[in-house]
Parts: structure tokens; C-alpha cells; sequence
């Protein structure tokens, strides 16, 4: 098992700030998630992730549910 974070150690809150999210598609690392809700939660279309940790994809989409 691959250590899964609960949280991101990114300053998520600035990224309104840097990208416009309002109805784009986006490709993200999942990680902790904390990018993908980010992204969703600030009007992205669309949110694609990937990470090579297959156990984030476990992790999130219990926090998605």
C-alpha cells in the first residue's frame, strides 16, 4: 500500500486566482482530491485526474460518495 494524503500541502484557495475554472476542462493530479473539489467547486466543465498511486482513485471516491 502507497501512503494516501488527507489533504494537499497546496495553497488550493489561490487557484480561482490563477486559473479560470468556469466551464473548462481540466487534468489534474488526484492526490488527495483537494484539486480535483478545487476544480469542481469553481465551475470546471469537466475534471480528468490521474495519479500513479492506483490507491488515491480508493480514497477519493469515498470521499466523492
Amino acid at each position: 500500500m502507497n501512503k494516501i494524503y488527507g489533504f494537499t500541502n497546496e495553497c488550493v484557495s489561490a487557484y480561482p486566482n490563477i486559473y479560470n475554472f468556469d466551464g473548462s476542462n481540466v487534468l489534474s493530479v488526484l492526490g488527495s482530491g483537494d484539486q480535483y473539489f478545487t476544480a469542481i467547486l469553481n465551475g470546471a466543465k469537466n475534471v480528468d485526474v490521474f495519479d500513479l498511486n492506483m490507491v488515491c482513485l480508493l480514497y477519493t471516491s469515498d470521499a466523492a460518495d
